[in-house]
């Protein structure tokens, strides 16, 4: 490989760090086997944990990863490692897009989530993860995308959202539209792709900027279950469908990244006039539920948690508390919980389902 580089060395646009173009070469070379050797031992952990092979269907897959959010909020290292270099040395195609807001300091929908968000980036070694994916994907676009600053406030929403979470629910919706239009990018940059491929993908995996992949992502064409889309089983709160990261069937692709907009702002897209919508995760199951996507909420096969930046280090924010401490001994990241994690009921809409229909009438 550290050969092949150097023949490509006409073909390095990176600046040399300590003014010598060959120890960039070096380095560059030394990132990739290192996150070779980490790939040995992550694949090892998760066959023993799994007590089963993988399975191997034989079949060469083309996968996408799109990642959305903000710069300033990107972890890439988990992303890398358990997806694109995962399903690489599979033999699996693997083509990343990056839809991100550059702006200088991170924001989140939901108050108090994070502090010096500007420097996780930094922390997290965004730029040496960057260059290997740019070296282990076939193809990696990059979007400097601005959503709208003043989307329009869709009353149905803004009112129907949970009253219990901090926050103007005007500021929360007008939030969360911004997210739905970042996620819809996806889907415009995806097509621009497999048009210039000439081929579509067979799977995609869209995963919020900050969500940490905790072990590889297998994909759904390897795996036994009959299912078209994949979420973590933590964090769906009113048993909704939990929104960090999602491995989906080519099939399903326009149903998820167009649907949140067009229930938005489109005659609530088609969804039953009394279907009760809390959040986003509600939004997302109502959605592929309307269009019987089979949907799996899984912890193993979709091992995702989002990370958040508290005061001096990294830490991950599982805010079902329930949820993660059941899957506690799963988790083998090496960065704590953060200490702010809350615990959390776990209702879902069935649950209450005759309360909701009794303060309707």
């Amino acid at each position: 490989y550290c050969s092949g580089l150097s023949n490509r060395y006409s073909e390095i646009t990176v600046k040399p760090l300590l003014g010598d173009q060959e120890m960039v070469l070096r380095e560059r070379c030394l990132t990739i086997l290192c996150s070779l050797a980490i790939f040995v031992s992550i694949e090892a952990a998760w066959e023993h944990s799994q007590h089963s092979s993988i399975i191997n269907s034989g079949q060469k897959l083309d996968l996408l990863m799109c990642v959305t959010g903000q710069t300033q909020r990107l972890e890439l290292k988990s992303k890398v490692e358990n997806f694109v270099l995962y399903n690489r040395m599979k033999g699996h195609s693997v083509d990343a897009i990056l839809i991100l807001d550059d702006r200088e300091v991170a924001t989140y929908v939901n108050k108090g989530q994070g502090t010096n968000q500007n420097s996780i980036s930094e922390e997290l070694d965004v730029k040496k993860y960057g260059i290997l994916l740019k070296d282990l994907a076939e193809n990696v676009i990059t979007v400097n995308f601005k959503p709208p600053q003043n989307p329009k406030v869709v009353p149905w929403y803004r009112d129907s959202l949970d009253k219990d979470k901090a926050g103007n629910n005007t500021e929360r919706m007008q939030g969360h539209a911004r997210q739905f239009a970042t996620i819809e990018r996806c889907m415009d940059e995806m097509i621009k792709l497999e048009r210039r491929k000439g081929k579509q993908y067979h799977e995609i995996l869209r995963i919020r900027d900050d969500g940490i992949l905790l072990a590889p992502v297998q994909a759904i064409h390897e795996q036994n279950h009959e299912k078209d889309f994949l979420v973590n089983e933590c964090d769906s709160w009113w048993g909704g469908v939990n929104d960090k990261a999602a491995l989906m069937l080519r099939h399903v692709a326009d149903t998820y990244f167009r649907g949140f907009r067009r229930a938005l702002y489109v005659n609530k897209g088609g969804l039953h006039p009394d279907v009760v919508i809390k959040d986003p995760e509600t939004l997302t199951y109502s959605i592929l539920k309307q269009a019987h996507v089979k949907v799996e909420r899984s912890f193993h096969n979709m091992p995702v948690i989002p990370i958040r930046y508290n005061k001096v280090h990294p830490c991950l924010h599982g805010a079902d508390t329930f949820c993660w401490e059941e899957h506690s001994m799963d988790i083998h990241s090496g960065i704590p919980f953060c200490k702010e994690k809350k615990h959390h009921h776990r209702l879902h809409l069935e649950d209450v389902q005759d309360e909701i229909d009794s303060a309707r009438n």
